[in-house]
């Protein structure tokens, strides 16, 4: 077997370290818990760093939605309940939370709230006409209501590597 030798500069073994790092350090985020990312998020608009608190609260409703989101689709371009969306991890007083969903074309979209604990539903047009009403599909909560609100509220607890 022939062995090269191979000349690396400082800067070039700098960058190809750095990429390594950065490759592993990017496959590990992908893998955080939406209350991480909220975590994150808080700690980035404290320090007044708006774009990546921004990136952070993304990556959070990324993240939950892959674990919670829950998606109900008959036909009229689609529904999607329980998915989180907007600047807050909750909504309406951390009581709901969903996506501002639409379905439909413009004058007859809507836009839904989900609420766990009551089994209830917000519609609104974006018009100020809304009401509430009884979720049809309602697929219960697994745990997603405890999860979003610690992430509004900042008061989950992580001890052991975990949140608890």
């Amino acid at each position: 077997m022939n062995k090269k030798l191979i000349r690396l500069t400082e800067s070039d073994l700098h960058r190809i370290v750095k990429e390594s790092v950065n490759k592993i350090l990017s496959e590990a985020i992908n893998e955080l818990d939406s209350r991480t990312y909220a975590s994150l998020a808080d700690k980035r608009a404290a320090q007044g760093q708006y774009d990546k608190a921004a990136k952070a609260r993304q990556a959070a409703r990324n993240a939950w939605n892959k674990q919670y989101g829950y998606d109900y689709d008959n036909g009229k371009d689609g529904y999607g309940y329980r998915k989180m969306g907007g600047f807050q991890f909750t909504h309406n007083a951390g009581s709901n939370y969903g996506i501002s969903a639409m379905h439909g074309n413009m004058s007859g979209t809507q836009n839904y709230v989900y609420n766990p604990q009551k089994g209830t539903e917000w519609h609104g047009n974006g018009r100020g006409e809304s009401y509430t009403q009884q979720h049809m599909y309602d697929p219960g909560d697994n745990g997603a209501h405890r999860v979003a609100d610690e992430m509004e509220n900042g008061n989950g607890v992580y001890q052991n590597g975990r949140w608890q």
